[in-house]
Parts: C-alpha cells; sequence; structure tokens
C-alpha cells in the first residue's frame, strides 16, 4: 500500500497500477487501461467513490481470491484517493446487507492480510527511513589520497594490550606528523567468512598466520601531504616493535578511495558505534587484469550495494601493488608477497542484524554479486569491534593530544575545564613544535636541536584573553520554551536576522539533527556543524575547517534557579575560539570586540523576536500572521537601505543640520514630536526641529535596537541631551519611520521631552532602554559613533563640516573608528 495520491484518474494517472496490469498479459493490460480508463474519467463521480464501488463489486463477485484477483488493486486505489482504513471496513460491514455474510467474511479475512502486510512495509519503510535521512559521506571528500594498513599483533602480546597501547601510546605520536587529514584505527575480530553469504569460485577462508587484528586508516589532502606524512614517519618505526609484528602498506591514489554513502552521525569515533561494520579484503580473480577489477568494483558492484536502503555505510577503497621496498624495521615485517596481496577492499556498514540480512536478501545485492565470481578470487570480512579517530579535518582530536583513554575519561566525566586553552596549548605546542623540528630533518634523521634553540612558537601575551575569544551574554526572556526554541532553531537557518555581522549564509548539508552551516563573518568564512538537543535546550556550533581557530559556541535556553514558576527563562550565548596558529593570534585580537559585540547584539536580538511572537501567540488579531508589508517577515534584521537612511538623518539631527534633515522626507510628510501637532509639510519639519536645536547643546542617538518590517523601520533607543547649561539627561525613546520610494513619508517620535526643558522633572537612570532584569545594563555598539567614524557617507559629513555637535560640544567625544562605549550605569 503507498501513500494518498489523488489522482485526476486513478487508472491513466498511475504508473504503478498499470504496471501491474501489464505484468498479467500486455494486451490484456493495454485494453484494460484503455477501457477503464474511460470509465474511471467519467466526470460526475469522485475517484474515491469509484474505488470504494469497485471493492464492493469485488465483494459480489468474489473477486478477493485466486492469483490475478483485483482486489488488492481496488484497495490500493481507494487508499490513494484518500479512502481509510476504517472506510473500506464499513463498506463491508455494509455489504453484508446486500451480498451476503459469507462473502463478505472471506473478503474481511483478505483484508486484514492485505492491512497486516502493509503495516509491516510502512513499519519497515520508516525504520530504514530514519536510518537514511542524513548522508555524511561528503565529509570524506577531502581526503584524496589514502594510506591504507594492515596491522598484526606480536604473539607475545595479549590482544587487550595491544588494544591498550595501540590506541593510548602509538596512536597519539602518530597524530603529531604533519601532513595527516584524517587518521582512524579500526580494531578488528578475526575474519568472519562464515558471516557472509558464499558464492561458488570464491574463497572465503584465511590461514591463521594471515588474520591481522587491526587497520590504520590515514588519508591526505594531496599527494606532496602524503609524502610529508612519509618523510616524518621514521619516528613511529622504533614504535612499531612495541606492539607489531608485521604492518603492510596499501596505498590509493587520488579518486581510488570513495565514500558512497554513509549515514552514520559521528565522523570521528571514540570506541563502539553501536552498528554492525566490516572491512571486506577483496583478491582479484587471476584471469582479469587490475584495470578490469577496479572497474568492476566501481561499476557493477559498488553501484548496485548502495542502492539499498538497508546499507547505513559504503566506502570503497582501489589499491595500488604493495611497495615491498620499504624496509623491516626491527622486529616489523613490512613484505607481502604478490600472492597474497589485497587489490581492493570495502567497509560496509548496517544499523543491526536484521537490516544485514534484509540485504543479503535483496534484489540490489543479488544484482551486486552476479558476476563477482569472474572477478573476485578471495572475499574476507572482519568484524570491526571498535573505532578511534586521532586526526580529523586536519586537527588532532582530544584523542590525538592525550589518548583514546583520557579523551573518553574526560567526556564521562564532563571534565571541560580540561578543554580550555590553558591545558590544551600545553599539547597543541607540543605539536607546534614537533612540526618545527620536522623542518630539521635530513634522511628520515632528526638533527640535533636543542629545545633551548627553537623559537617561541605561542608567543607570550598579556594574560590568556589576548588570544581567546571568549564572549558571553545572558539575558532574561519573557516566552515559553517553545516559542524560545523555535526562534533558536530558526537563528540557525537565518542567522542573518540576529547576527549584525553575518552574511552569504548557506546550508551545505543537512543531519538528522544538526545541519553543516557556512557564512561570512568577521571578515572570514565560518563554516560550523551545527547540532541541537531540546531536551538540553542547547544548540551547539562546532568550528570546521577554520583557517585560524578551533572551538564551538553554545546558544542555549536556561531555566531559571529558582523555583518559582513565573520568572523568565534565560537566553545565552557563550562563544568560545581560540587560535591555534600565529595568524589566528592576530585575527583575535582584531576581532575580539566585534565578536562580542556581535553575541550581545545576536541575544538581544533573539530575545525581542521570542517575546514578540509570544505576543502574537497569545494575541493573534494583534499582529497579522499572515502577510505583513508584502509577505516579508516579522523582524527583518538590520543593515538595511532603510535602516542606513535612518542613520543618515539621526546624523543630520547631531550636526544640527535642519536643512539637510527635511530633505529626506517627501513634500508631504507626516511628523510628529511626542503628543505635540504634527508637522506636515517640510518647513513646519524645519520650524519644529531648529526650535528644538536651539534648546541644546549636543544630542547623541543611543541605539539599542532596529527592526525593518516591510517598508516601516523601528528603532528602539535612548537620546542623549546636554544642556545649554551643562546639565545631561537621558531618554527612553521609539521612534516609527514609514518609507515612500527613497524618502521618509512619515515620523513618529515617541518620546516625553519635557525633562530637556526642565532640568527640576526627574529621571531615574534606570527609566533607560537599555535597563534589563535586576538592574543590570546593556553595553551597545555606538552605531551612531561609528557611523561618523567608519561610513563613507559620515566620513564625508565631517569632511564638509558637520561633524555632530557632541564632538564640539558636551562630551566633546573625539570621532575615531574604536570611540569608548557610552555608559550611564553606577559605578
Amino acid at each position: 500500500m503507498t501513500d494518498n495520491r489523488v489522482y485526476k484518474n486513478a487508472v491513466l494517472d498511475d504508473l504503478e497500477l498499470q504496471a501491474g496490469l501489464k505484468s498479467i498479459n500486455p494486451k490484456f493490460g493495454d485494453f484494460v487501461i484503455r477501457v477503464a480508463g474511460e470509465a474511471w474519467d467519467l466526470p460526475l463521480i469522485d475517484q474515491k467513490t469509484k474505488a470504494l464501488m469497485a471493492i464492493a463489486v469485488d465483494v459480489v463477485n468474489q473477486n478477493h481470491k485466486g492469483p490475478g484477483n483485483p482486489f488488492a488493486a481496488h484497495l490500493d486505489m481507494a487508499l490513494k484517493q484518500g479512502a481509510t482504513h476504517q472506510e473500506i471496513e464499513e463498506l463491508l460491514l455494509f455489504m453484508c446487507v446486500y451480498a451476503g455474510f459469507n462473502k463478505v467474511a472471506g473478503c474481511f479475512s483478505t483484508l486484514n492480510e492485505i492491512f497486516k502486510q502493509s503495516s509491516v512495509e510502512l513499519r519497515n519503510a520508516a525504520m530504514i527511513s530514519a536510518i537514511k535521512k542524513a548522508d555524511y559521506a561528503i565529509r570524506d571528500q577531502n581526503g584524496t589520497a589514502v594510506f591504507y594498513v594492515l596491522l598484526w599483533k606480536r604473539k607475545s602480546i595479549t590482544l587487550d594490550l595491544f588494544d591498550d597501547y595501540w590506541r593510548n601510546v602509538h596512536g597519539p605520536v602518530c597524530a603529531r606528523l604533519p601532513g595527516q587529514h584524517q587518521y582512524w584505527q579500526f580494531h578488528l575480530a578475526d575474519n568472519q567468512g562464515d558471516l557472509w553469504p558464499t558464492i561458488e569460485g570464491i574463497e572465503y577462508d584465511l590461514a591463521p598466520e594471515d588474520q591481522f587484528n587491526g587497520i590504520a586508516q590515514l588519508t591526505f589532502e594531496s599527494e606532496v601531504d602524503r609524502q610529508t606524512w612519509f618523510k616524518s614517519a621514521a619516528i613511529l618505526m622504533d614504535d612499531e616493535r612495541n606492539i607489531f609484528s608485521k604492518a603492510i602498506g596499501y596505498s590509493a591514489i587520488a579518486g581510488n578511495s570513495k565514500t558512497y554513502l554513509d549515514g552514520i552521525p559521528t565522523g570521528d569515533p571514540n570506541g563502539k558505534q553501536g552498528i554492525l561494520k566490516f572491512h571486506v579484503m577483496l583478491q582479484k580473480a587471476d584471469a582479469i587484469s587490475l584495470d578490469e577489477f577496479h572497474k568492476y568494483m566501481t561499476d557493477s558492484f559498488a553501484a548496485a550495494v548502495i542502492q539499498s536502503d538497508s546499507v547505513l555505510k559504503f566506502r570503497l577503497h582501489l589499491f595500488e601493488e604493495v611497495d615491498n621496498s620499504r624496509p623491516d624495521a626491527a622486529g616489523v615485517s613490512h613484505y607481502e608477497p604478490p600472492q597474497k596481496q589485497y587489490q581492493a577492499a570495502f567497509e560496509i556498514a548496517f544499523s543491526n542484524p536484521l537490516q544485514m540480512e534484509t540485504f543479503f536478501a535483496s534484489k540490489e545485492y543479488a544484482k551486486a554479486v552476479k558476476d563477482q565470481a569472474n572477478y573476485v578470487k578471495q572475499l574476507l570480512p572482519f568484524a570491526e569491534r571498535t573505532a578511534y579517530t586521532f586526526v580529523y579535518n586536519g586537527k588532532m582530536t582530544l584523542a590525538g593530544q592525550r589518548s583514546s583513554k583520557v579523551a573518553n575519561l574526560i567526556e564521562k566525566v564532563g571534565a571541560t575545564n580540561q578543554l580550555k586553552s590553558d591545558i590544551v596549548s600545553l599539547f597543541t605546542k607540543v605539536q607546534e613544535e614537533d612540526k618545527m623540528k620536522n623542518q630539521n630533518m635530513i634522511n628520515g634523521r632528526f638533527l640535533a636541536v636543542s629545545d633551548d634553540n627553537l623559537p617561541n612558537l605561542i608567543p607570550k601575551q598579556e594574560g590568556a584573553t589576548s588570544q581567546r575569544i571568549h564572549a558571553i551574554s545572558s539575558i532574561p526572556v519573557n516566552a515559553s520554551w517553545s516559542t524560545v526554541w523555535n526562534m533558536m532553531l530558526d537563528k540557525v537557518e537565518n542567522p542573518g536576522r540576529y547576527n549584525p555581522v553575518a552574511s552569504d549564509y548557506k546550508i551545505l548539508e543537512r543531519y538528522t539533527n544538526g545541519v553543516l552551516r557556512q557564512m561570512k563573518a568577521a571578515n572570514m568564512i565560518v563554516k560550523e556543524i551545527i547540532t541541537w538537543d531540546e531536551k538540553t535546550g542547547e544548540i551547539r556550533h562546532k568550528l570546521v575547517d577554520n583557517p585560524f581557530f578551533i572551538g564551538e559556541a553554545v546558544n542555549a535556553v536556561v531555566q531559571p534557579q529558582s523555583n518559582n514558576s513565573n520568572d523568565s527563562l534565560i537566553l545565552t550565548y557563550t562563544l568560545d575560539w581560540e587560535p591555534y596558529n600565529l595568524e589566528g593570534r592576530k585575527v583575535a585580537q582584531e576581532i575580539q570586540e566585534k565578536i562580542a559585540q556581535a553575541v550581545e547584539q545576536a541575544v538581544l536580538k533573539g530575545v525581542t523576536v521570542a517575546e514578540q511572537q509570544e505576543v502574537q501567540k497569545k494575541s493573534p488579531h494583534a499582529v497579522s500572521d499572515s502577510k505583513v508589508n508584502g509577505g516579508k517577515p516579522m523582524l527583518e534584521t538590520l543593515p538595511g537601505t532603510t535602516s542606513d537612511m535612518v542613520k543618515q538623518l539621526f546624523a543630520r539631527g547631531e550636526a544640527f543640520d535642519s536643512e539637510g534633515f527635511i530633505s529626506f522626507f517627501i513634500d508631504t510628510p507626516v511628523y510628529q514630536f511626542g503628543n505635540l501637532e504634527p508637522c506636515l509639510n517640510k518647513a513646519a519639519i524645519k520650524k519644529s526641529v531648529d526650535s528644538f536645536f536651539s534648546q541644546v547643546s549636543a544630542l547623541y542617538h543611543e541605539i539599542k535596537m532596529m527592526w525593518e518590517v516591510g517598508d516601516v523601520v523601528f528603532v528602539e533607543m535612548d537620546v542623549i541631551y546636554w544642556r545649554q547649561d551643562g546639565s545631561v539627561v537621558t531618554l527612553p525613546c521609539c521612534d516609527i519611520f514609514r518609507v515612500e520610494g527613497d524618502k521618509f513619508s512619515e515620523l513618529r517620535i515617541f518620546m516625553d521631552a519635557n525633562p530637556v526643558g526642565d532640568p527640576t522633572i526627574p529621571v531615574p537612570a534606570t527609566s533607560s532602554v537599555l535597563t534589563v532584569s535586576q538592574e543590570k545594563r546593556i553595553i551597545t555598539h555606538n552605531v551612531m559613533k561609528k557611523f561618523f567614524a567608519e561610513h563613507t557617507e559620515g566620513k564625508k559629513r565631517v569632511e564638509s563640516g558637520f561633524a555632530p555637535k557632541w564632538s564640539i560640544a558636551g562630551p566633546k567625544w573625539s570621532i575615531e573608528p574604536k570611540s569608548a562605549i557610552v555608559t550611564n550605569s553606577k559605578g
């Protein structure tokens, strides 16, 4: 049974039905389709009713039995046209009266069998769909060249000791060598050929001496990187003899290792993954060439396997001939006779044993192995016990830095302090020193270089904050959990609505509970793997492929610590980036302030969006949900053309340029200040603003937030006035602008301006729009200061003699790109 697909003609439009009819007999199928299609095309009775009528006829004629009966097809047609199981059951009960109870009883039996089978198929399809929802194969594409090493443990050590030493001692040493893009260890069980369906002519068993215990897989972005690693790998040779008796390395040149399908969310495992995964080694048949074998593996075998919904992962490696010229290390063999060498390997994974058995019974598997005996001589599956990652996307993992065991302990305990810069730098510094030493190597041997002679690779600076970018902002939000969470998810999809420095953002990949997103921010490309967990209320942004930084940011909604249900939720955003090279440290110093401001702005905007959406939920008629100003979304973020016009108008006001001020209005404007009479022409506006300018020596717009909604801009701000007597007053204000073409048609200023002219009227400091919960004060972004210091139009205004009055009188602030932050907070 299929999903509802309502057709105009349930016969002529249903290709699946037509194929079934033709499978009985092509001529019969054509005849039925033509005649029945014409009947089903009659206009007065709808398709659903016709399908139910067809089932009723089947009951009368007892068409539910025997090969080729139409009962199941008619059921399928009815369901596609929107009929429910309950409606069909009621139809059969109705037919008891007119066709007879005995006839209906047999139909009910067939109906139950069909529905039962349909339910099983739907459950299986849903399960497979859930497993296969995401495909992460693209994450391996940069590792174009592969070194694939089969490893045999020493006979004198136990398997447990081999596992522990390899992942906790040898792995971190290898991770520090240059050039690697990815480095995995796969710890394997012995060959289990009996688990695999056998094909006559193919060998599945392996001699005991040929059973290996693990695979080291290293990938490189280029052949140059691979050679860089090989030249530095001499240090590993001394360690091989501690645990290995044999190490056979296979190479796959660029393009010959490919991940076709990957539904496993974690690409950098550190232990068991909770799935069934096999590493399968293959020898080609003697009668065919290596090129013919490789072509079969890609064009026939891989192409068929990846069509199966039961396969969770499939990665194929096509090998070159083993280079036996590599000398043996002390007690470790690097030689493999040609007759024992493999020409390919593949990784295949299943979510559970049922999916594996379903795959082996599938038509896709049958197609994949149809001619396999002609191309494959030996096929040896090795079950994966555990997998560990030491280098991922060119960077050491925590296991690479500290060992798999330590990484696992840190993760289990939740020891986040171990991830902080002062501890991580102790290990990353060693890596950079290793790279420096590597530059002084000749023919695989280190020159004697004293540690005292190494340059200071990580310059000492005044405290950790000079290198690390750390910003946090937390603000109470008066909205429900679901409203805040939906806002946070929208922020993932549309960061530009919340982050003033975000642009050119796009989703590169989608996963079950996350995305891979790229955007431009702080003058660099920021790529992040973003994952979310509604249970914890956290959305994590992990940097990937960043040329300067490692780290993550966490956007979270937090329950208040008190037990008072009336207390507001807390919206918080924490960003922690650590530069990992000298250039990164320079960039960190340049962008740290901008990032901190962007974090504050993002939280402020998130709070505003969530609170406004909460109001809309409680009062849906207060603001239209469907279309606002041509369907534009509420709270469209800055910067925008209209918002820039607002700043230009404010600049005229701060320079007391009334002529320039009125030039921004149409000829028939509406301008209203507080509860005063509105000005309905430019001359009246000029007279009003000139009068106001005469009462003060300077003014400044301390902008908290701006919103563009279609042709309307809302501005929430404080306005600071310096009176003629030298005193200062700060008043909360909200301006609403409406635009017509490239001019303002309306400006309404909502403010009580009486304290400007009457200093005896008290204005408490907490009346500022910058006051938040517990009398805390938001740090603003000096929008207008930056306009005069950095904006092209603002700088031209200053050069033309229209400097803001606050730079001449009142506070006499200097006009600089990094001017001081205005605060009137206590202390």
